[in-house]
């Protein structure tokens, strides 16, 4: 199957370039970009706005890669007590905990009991910036 590739026209600035930076890219595969598992990998919307401060907002599309063990302050997909959600997983001494980027929001500990799994590690991040906003 023909994967989505678009050319690659160069950079914009946002700031000073690193040294290099005007070398020639060639054409960006999205397929190879975003799905490094192909049987491991899938994409999800996001509902609400709990990761606004890790510039995944509401309506956002994440992709999710299944095969990925997530690190210390991955960003994940994980189900607990039956609901799927998107949050920090944060181990340390004290336990597990899933954070939210955003301030309204509390973390949660796991505690003993809870039915609570990781579903996947979030690789990438899309956003329709083009969308209209009312």
């Amino acid at each position: 199957m023909e994967g989505l590739k678009i050319e690659f026209l160069g950079f914009v600035k946002a700031g000073f370039p690193p040294p290099g930076a005007d070398e020639f890219e060639p054409a960006l595969d999205f397929n190879q970009m975003l799905k490094r598992n192909q049987y491991s990998t899938f994409c999800m919307k996001v509902q609400g706005d709990s990761m606004v401060d890790a510039f995944i907002p509401h309506g956002a599309v994440v992709v999710v890669d299944r095969s990925i063990q997530p690190v210390n302050n991955s960003v994940v997909v994980v189900t607990l007590d039956g609901e799927r959600m998107i949050k920090h997983l944060v181990r340390t001494m004290d336990g597990i905990f899933l954070l939210p980027a955003n301030e309204k929001y509390k973390s949660i500990k796991i505690e003993e009991g809870m039915d609570f799994s990781v579903w996947g590690t979030v690789t990438h991040v899309l956003i329709d910036v083009f969308k209209p906003r009312i």
